[in-house]
Formats: structure tokens, C-alpha cells, sequence
């Protein structure tokens, strides 16, 4: 099995010239700004994916550049969703988006939601798609890897106040998610095996190996979708849009924006700014203010600069505050590997009898849904050949001149993706969620550190107790030890905000977007 670096390496080499590449974080944004009339990395409903292998690795999705990002243009009813997934018969099938939009009170009534709930809106005549692909190295010996996409949204600080309603579809269902306040995993979904109302189980994504060919669609004989059916796995079916055929190797999202209650900003937060009186942040353009020659609330003069904790938040392609691909390096002289497009099916379980934090949800009509659709391949024994990488960007490529519209999100045509000029608002919205994420990341290092000493703690009292007689003066030693062990699990405590009991931690936090969930 080549490594994950190795891997993006050879595709990276193999995409020389097309203007796509790996990228372990995917803007996938609903609704970015300008600045000055110049296309910002910013805006009011932006999203970081990256993919997160079950085992913990950082997976990737091969695409065009993120900061003026290739995008194609059909309406809601042009693109298909399978469901099914949360009735009890588990019949499957096909409708269009527009059609599970507006009736998402009935589809979606299993996990509590109002049965009158819409979630369509008259801009959906034009929703953003943008087409990616992967390959995914199997194990040695094996076919299989499970996965989960993880989605930081900088406009979500709460559970309750979610930025997007996300629908996750593959051809085994649509499962109905929520933005989260920090780094969000999102799961396939099947009813309670407790039978538990308004609560579901969610899975883990499997990619398997399969004897199709990279790119183009999956035609399954009787036979083989019969073997897949009787082991639970994905079948090929409609999916996404008309172009793609059918197909058992796609994961696509959408994100529906929704209507959040107006942030009240207190005098002081964030840190830098200093509004007076607690106030509705300003919706005045960043523009405006940095731009009039008397400093305004920045101070800035008017070539339009930022104070330093906004630095190359503007127009930048690649703005601190937004995380962007590492590309690995890998040895040369690589074996070639047998790439095959995967069957993405519902994986091993994740956790029993979630329910959706917040119920009531209305849509957010002067913003546009936007769906990402992933085709997904696995490769073994070796990394993917250029034959199989330039066939998937030529699949890509196909799919967006089946849209309607296609090109770029600078584009003048795609003025209506765009949310207008970037606001005071929109900036002090995304560093709230910046700073929540460092503080939790500060949470973190302190809990790591303050583990590593108790269990220095321990093994110092186990090599103490594994002598015949321990003295007295030895047996005081480990009632100190004993003390400091207790010291250091009351900081865990308070530094986890709990009030007592055990700290249970089933996931790891390899960077900033890690939060517990």
C-alpha cells in the first residue's frame, strides 16, 4: 500500500497541465464576498472540507484551485437524490433535489422536524455544483477504507444556530445534517436499531474496490448488483446529474443555507474592534470603512489595507485564516497500482441514536444551495497510473460542460453565487469562530499535556507496586503520587468545563479544526 503522500504525489505529477491538483482542504463555500469589487476569500457562508480517513489520516480530493474555483450551474430539479434510507421498508429511490427540498417535512420527519417543513427556495432555479474526485489506497490484502468527510463552517459557533442544513447522499439515501460549532464529521444514516423515535444510527463511508474502470459510469449486471444488495453495499443508480448515468461511487453534499438570528456584539469582541454600545455588528462594506482616509474603525489607509489580525483576509487567494492543501512528497520510481472506481456504501457503525440538535429549521432564501459531488476510486499495490488520473479529470471535465452553465466563481456570470461586498459583519463572524477554535485547541494542548503526566504518574506507582515489600518510605512515595494523580485529573476536569465524573475521549485533535463531538 503506497502512503497517502505518495499517492497525491504521482496524481499531482499526472495533473501537470490541467489545472487541477490534490488538496487536503476543499473550499466548498455557499456564499463568498468581493472586496472592491475583486473576489475575496471570505464571505458569509464559507465551509473547509477534508476528508479523514477512519484511521485518523488526512485523505484528500483532487479538483481545481479553491480561491477561483471551477464551478457548473443547473437548476434543483436537473440534479437527482436517492431516499428511502429512513423508512422502515428502506425502499430506495430516486427524486429529484427540488422534490426532496420541498417536501423535507415528509423525508426527513423520522429524525423530529415539522412535517410542513420547505426547505426550497426561488433561487434554487440556479444552484452551484463542483465536481472532484479521489483515490483512496487500500490496505495490503484488503479492498476496503473507511472515511468520513469533515466540514468547518466559519459562520457556525453553536449547535442551535447552525449556517447550512447538509444533505448527505449516496445511492444507499440522503442523511439530513447541521452545521456544527466546530469541526463537523458527517455520517451516512439508517433508522434507530433501538427502535428509538426521532433517532438515528450513523456510519462511517466505506470505499470498496471493484472491478470498474476510473471515470465515466457504472453499469452493474443482475448479478453483481444482487451480491452487492445481499451484502448491504451501494448499488449503481441515478444520482447527481443526468450526465453522470448511474453510478454506486458517488458521495455528493449540499449545503442549504439557513436563517440565523442576528449576532448582538458587545463592546470589545472580537478584540479588535470597538463598536461603543452592544450593537447589531455593522453590514457596511469592509471597503468602505478601510478606504475613506480617515482610518475608520481599522485605522486603514486607503489603499485598503488590514490591521494585522485581518492580514490577507481580503482578497488573497491563499488568506491566513483559511487552512489550504499540503502537498506531500513522496520517493520516486513508485510501483503502479490497479485504480477502480469504489463502491461507496455505509461503513462500520459510528455511534447509536443521534438525533438532529436542532429541529426547527428555515431556509435562507437570498442565499444559493451549492453541492459537492466527490466521485470516488481506491487504488492497490501501487499509486494510480496516468492513464487512470487523466481519465477522472476527463470525466470531470465532461460533467461541467453538461451543466448548463460553467467556469469560474470570479466570473461575471457567476455574480449571482457571489453575496455582494464583504461586510464588518462577515469579518467578525469568522473570527469569533477562529478564536473559539484556538481556544479549544489550547483546551486541548493542556489536556495532552496534563495526560502525559498522569501517565508518567502511573507507571512510576505500577513499577513501585511490583516489588516483593515496599518499605514504608515507598509506600509514602506512592500516596504522593496518588495525590498528584488526583491533582492532575481535577485540572482535566476543569479545563474540559465538567463538573466531575470519568473523561471519555473516543476521537483524536491532529489540528485547529478538531473539536470534541
Amino acid at each position: 500500500m503506497s502512503s497517502i503522500n505518495e499517492t497525491m504525489k504521482a496524481i499531482n505529477e499526472a495533473c501537470a497541465g490541467t489545472g487541477y491538483s490534490c488538496k487536503t482542504v476543499s473550499w466548498d463555500d455557499a456564499a463568498r464576498a468581493s472586496v472592491g469589487g475583486q473576489l475575496s476569500s471570505l464571505g458569509p457562508n464559507i465551509t473547509d472540507v477534508r476528508l479523514m480517513s477512519k484511521n485518523k489520516k488526512h485523505l484528500f480530493t483532487v479538483r481545481p484551485g479553491n480561491f477561483n474555483e471551477k464551478l457548473g450551474v443547473l437548476s434543483s430539479d436537473q440534479l437527482a437524490a436517492v431516499i428511502g434510507n429512513y423508512t422502515k421498508s428502506g425502499e430506495l429511490k430516486p427524486v429529484t433535489l427540488g422534490t426532496l427540498l420541498r417536501g423535507a417535512g415528509k423525508h426527513f420527519s423520522a429524525l423530529g422536524v415539522g412535517s410542513d417543513l420547505d426547505l426550497s427556495a426561488p433561487r434554487d432555479e440556479k444552484v452551484t455544483v463542483r465536481f472532484q474526485t479521489t483515490f483512496l489506497p487500500v490496505p495490503e490484502g484488503g479492498k476496503t477504507i473507511e472515511f468520513a468527510p469533515e466540514h468547518y463552517n466559519y459562520q457556525t459557533h453553536s449547535s442551535d444556530i447552525p449556517r447550512n442544513a447538509l444533505l448527505v447522499c449516496t445511492t444507499q439515501g440522503a442523511a439530513l445534517q447541521t452545521d456544527g460549532p466546530g469541526s463537523q464529521k458527517v455520517f451516512l444514516h439508517k433508522l434507530s436499531a433501538m427502535g428509538s423515535t426521532h433517532k438515528v444510527d450513523r456510519d462511517w463511508m466505506e470505499a470498496e474496490s471493484t472491478e470498474f474502470k476510473v471515470g465515466g459510469a457504472q453499469t452493474e449486471t443482475a448479478a453483481q448488483r444482487d451480491d452487492a444488495h445481499k451484502r448491504g453495499k451501494a448499488t449503481a443508480s441515478v444520482i447527481g446529474t443526468k450526465a453522470m448515468g448511474t453510478r454506486f461511487n458517488v458521495l455528493a453534499t449540499v449545503q442549504i443555507p439557513l436563517k440565523q438570528a442576528p449576532v448582538i456584539q458587545s463592546r470589545g469582541t472580537p478584540s479588535s474592534f470597538s463598536f461603543g454600545p452592544p450593537c447589531y455588528l455593522s453590514e457596511e462594506p469592509v471597503a468602505s470603512i478601510c478606504s475613506d482616509g480617515g482610518g475608520g474603525v481599522f485605522g486603514a489607509s486607503p489603499t485598503l489595507s488590514y490591521p494585522k489580525s485581518y492580514a490577507g483576509m481580503s482578497y488573497q487567494p491563499k488568506g491566513v485564516m483559511r487552512a489550504t492543501s499540503v502537498r506531500g512528497r513522496g520517493r520516486g520510481g513508485l510501483p503502479k497500482g490497479t485504480s477502480s472506481a469504489a463502491r461507496v456504501s455505509h461503513g462500520s457503525n459510528y455511534d447509536r441514536d443521534w438525533e438532529l440538535p436542532v429541529k426547527k429549521l428555515e431556509r435562507d432564501a437570498d442565499q444559493n444551495i451549492t453541492v459537492t459531488i466527490v466521485l470516488y476510486n481506491t487504488v492497490a499495490n501501487g499509486v494510480p497510473t496516468t492513464e487512470d488520473v487523466k481519465a477522472a479529470i476527463a470525466d470531470l471535465e465532461n460533467l461541467y460542460e453538461q451543466c448548463t452553465q460553467s467556469g469560474h466563481l470570479a466570473d461575471k456570470e457567476f455574480e449571482f453565487a457571489k453575496a455582494g461586498e464583504l461586510t464588518v459583519h462577515d469579518l467578525a463572524t469568522i473570527k469569533r469562530k477562529v478564536d473559539m477554535t484556538q481556544q479549544e485547541t489550547e483546551k486541548i494542548a493542556r489536556l495532552t499535556k496534563l495526560t502525559e503526566s498522569t501517565s508518567a504518574s502511573i507507571s512510576s506507582i505500577t513499577e513501585e507496586l511490583s516489588r516483593a515489600s515496599p518499605s514504608d518510605k515507598d509506600l509514602d512515595r506512592i500516596l504522593r503520587e496518588c495525590m498528584k494523580m488526583q491533582k492532575n485529573a481535577d485540572e482535566v476536569i476543569r479545563t474540559l468545563g465538567l463538573q466531575g465524573g470519568p473523561v471519555a475521549a473516543h476521537n483524536a485533535f491532529p489540528s485547529a479544526m478538531d473539536t470534541v463531538e
